[in-house]
């Protein structure tokens, strides 16, 4: 492979540095605003997708000395996040002037963790995964606690960035025992070192530690406390922007290496994974149960949602990893347009934080609270909605592998955890008027709201043709 394919390989993500670069010094020198600088950050993402879109490299290939891999997975992991992350930007704007975020910093940090987000998904080295791990992982403790003059974001960063530390220094003790024991680093290498020959039991806790810093980073239970603090204590937009964007590169990392993880063990792995999706199903839906804060109930409802996941890697076939990217990708879409509502209401001149305050939205406007209850809907998985058939396709690989236990203790829990986004529409639509309540509504909002709200819908009709697209991924 020549020198050229290595460096069309990875074209998208200079682009993007080189990006980050430009605003870097557009920030640094060029006072009079004559560009937004949130806009300039979408002009980059947009070209970095475009590029992404039209890598005619042929895949799946190996570039960089084995460290990187480029095939179709991994494309689509990178643009979701960039759709994700490019309606982030267009939605959080008015909440940039309202809360007088200084936006260049923060589209610079926004862009540093995507590009660590981008060169993760396509890692596929122990090294290459660690340092994109940290690179992506430093920019999001800032974030966190961007909001310098509140106490709970400085709390939040302090909080996230101490247990990502301990995280990601588990996932490099683990590294470094799996290449004490094994003596390579490149994925390629050690599933075959897998695949052949007894396993030591050093190599076999490295993995666990490994297992514990991906999962450490998609709060899937135990290692979930500290995101309902992180959530809570971020600016609104920033919580926005972990609910959507950087849990997709774990799920995409995670199943790039399933069969790595399954070959290791000389346990059963399938019970591992099932066992870690029961414990996120029901802390997620029973700490969602008694929140009032609404940031703090998305928390734990993503938790839930991360089991549902987990049932799709314990499942571990292909149907089950087709069902997971359709399940991310609703449940990333449905996110956006919940959160894009969010930033738009405000209650004494302040973002929204406790659910009661959405009393009377519906009253305020109709229309709005239908999509908000539409879009609440759809994370219940109440049907035809999308992300009815979004369980729907998890369930159902996890029956073709026979696991009847786990499936219905997640059909129940699925339907507990009805109650609490049902409590939401009751106070949008029965509650009486909360009179503080206001809608700053402009045209990016309606916008962002409108077009996934159609995607979201036509899904009922195209879901077959989703799903044929998606395996072809494999």
């Amino acid at each position: 492979m020549n020198l050229l394919t290595h460096f069309l390989g990875i074209w998208p993500e200079i682009f993007l540095f080189i990006g980050i670069m430009i605003l870097l010094l557009y920030g640094l020198f060029i006072t009079n605003n004559i560009l937004n600088s949130s806009s300039i950050a979408i002009f980059i993402l947009f070209l970095t997708g475009f590029l992404i879109l039209n890598q005619s490299i042929q895949i799946p290939s190996l570039i960089l000395n084995e460290h990187f891999i480029m095939d179709s997975l991994g494309q689509f992991g990178k643009i979701l996040i960039l759709i994700g992350t490019i309606s982030h930007f267009i939605f959080s704007n008015h909440y940039f002037l309202k809360e007088q975020i200084k936006k260049s910093e923060y589209s610079l940090l926004i862009l540093l963790s995507i590009l660590g987000l981008l060169l993760f998904i396509s890692a596929y080295d122990l090294i290459s995964l660690y340092l994109t791990l940290e690179l992506q992982a430093l920019a999001l403790y800032v974030l966190a606690s961007y909001k310098r003059n509140s106490e709970y974001s400085t709390e939040a960063g302090l909080k996230y960035f101490i247990l990502g530390a301990f995280s990601s220094g588990l996932f490099l003790f683990g590294s470094s025992l799996i290449y004490g024991f094994s003596g390579l680093t490149q994925f390629n290498d050690l599933i075959a070192f897998v695949t052949i020959g007894e396993i030591p039991i050093g190599f076999q806790i490295g993995i666990i530690f490994l297992l514990i810093g991906l999962l450490f980073k998609i709060a899937a239970v135990p290692f979930h406390f500290w995101i309902p603090d992180v959530y809570e204590g971020s600016p609104t937009s920033v919580t926005a922007y972990f609910a959507i964007v950087p849990k997709v590169s774990i799920i995409i990392v995670f199943i790039r290496l399933l069969d790595f993880f399954f070959e290791s063990f000389t346990f059963n792995v399938t019970s591992l994974f099932s066992v870690l999706a029961f414990l996120s199903l029901i802390v997620g839906s029973l700490g969602a149960l008694f929140q009032t804060r609404i940031k703090r109930l998305l928390a734990y409802s993503a938790i839930g949602h991360i089991g549902y996941l987990l049932l799709g890697f314990a499942a571990h076939s292909t149907e089950s990893m087709v069902a997971i990217l359709v399940y991310l990708s609703i449940y990333i879409i449905t996110l956006i347009i919940i959160f894009a509502i969010i930033l738009s209401l405000y209650s004494n001149e302040m973002n929204i934080k406790y659910i009661t305050e959405l009393s009377g939205l519906a009253q305020l406007n109709p229309w709005l609270g239908f999509i908000f209850s539409f879009m609440l809907f759809s994370l219940a998985g109440i049907p035809p909605l999308a992300g009815f058939f979004g369980k729907l396709n998890l369930l159902m690989s996890t029956i073709h592998q026979s696991l009847y236990f786990i499936t219905i203790i997640a059909v129940l829990i699925s339907v507990m955890s009805t109650f609490y986004y049902i409590r939401i529409i009751k106070i949008i639509y029965f509650d009486s008027m909360n009179e503080n309540l206001k809608i700053i509504w402009t045209f990016q909002n309606k916008s962002i709201i409108m077009i996934l709200g159609l995607i979201h819908l036509l899904y009922f009709f195209y879901s077959d043709g989703v799903l044929n697209w998606m395996t072809n991924l494999f």
